[in-house]
């Protein structure tokens, strides 16, 4: 670290994304993420006092390098299986 680069300055992703979060870095809405999850193609993670469900950004993003691919054949442009 500089000795101009404060510690707070240093910005890191989160390690757990919404579900919203989630749909913006795939590009595609919340309903086909909730379908994805449902498929068991996207894992959620139930973190402790917290109701809703999240997911791992390293998980995310390898999903989105496996549909980019080509790994999931079965998966349109629109997230619908074909």
């Amino acid at each position: 670290m500089s000795a101009q680069t404060k510690r707070s300055d240093v910005q890191l992703p989160p390690l757990f994304l919404r579900r919203r979060d989630t749909a913006a870095l795939l590009a595609v809405s919340e309903s086909l993420v909730l379908m994805y999850e449902r498929r068991g193609w996207l894992p959620i993670v139930r973190l402790p006092g917290v109701r809703a469900v999240r997911h791992c950004r390293e998980e995310v993003e390898a999903f989105a390098a496996r549909v980019r691919a080509g790994e999931l054949t079965n998966v349109d442009s629109e997230g619908r299986s074909v």
